[in-house]
């Protein structure tokens, strides 16, 4: 998968980052002030996931997390200089409705 920005109504959209060596890229959220984007990546549909992080024009995009557990959600701090990264310790099925429980950890990553 590709990232794509792109105004609200689809106008003026163009290549944020390339999928590379078989990634696939989602999850995105901008910074506070827009010039930043932190979003989640996998490599060949596996379920553990990258946490990256680019400018708004795609440049300098670079890797927060070196680990390989499952990160399910990634955002900004409101100054910007911080990711706060959502990865899931334990996942438990509750019956009779088969819903499910998440117990998770906050993590940051300064950058």
């Amino acid at each position: 998968m590709l990232v794509y920005k792109a105004n609200i109504d689809g106008t003026q959209s163009s290549l944020l980052v390339d999928n590379g060596v078989d990634m696939q890229y989602y999850s995105p959220n901008y910074s506070k002030d827009g010039k930043k984007v932190v979003f989640l990546g996998s490599k060949g549909g596996n379920a553990n996931s990258a946490v990256l992080v680019c400018n708004i024009d795609g440049s300098n995009l670079e890797r927060l997390t070196t680990d390989t557990a499952l990160t399910t959600e990634a955002i900004f701090s409101l100054n910007g200089d911080t990711a706060y990264l959502r990865k899931p310790v334990s996942i438990k099925i509750i019956p009779p409705l088969q819903a499910r429980h998440h117990t998770s950890l906050i993590f940051t990553k300064s950058f």
